[in-house]
């Protein structure tokens, strides 16, 4: 359950960050 919430939180703050920046 750690390993899938860490990975779906990276993969938003990853998405977030670049649709922010771009």
């Amino acid at each position: 359950m750690v390993s899938v919430l860490a990975c779906i939180g990276l993969a938003v703050m990853c998405v977030t960050g670049r649709g922010a920046k771009k």
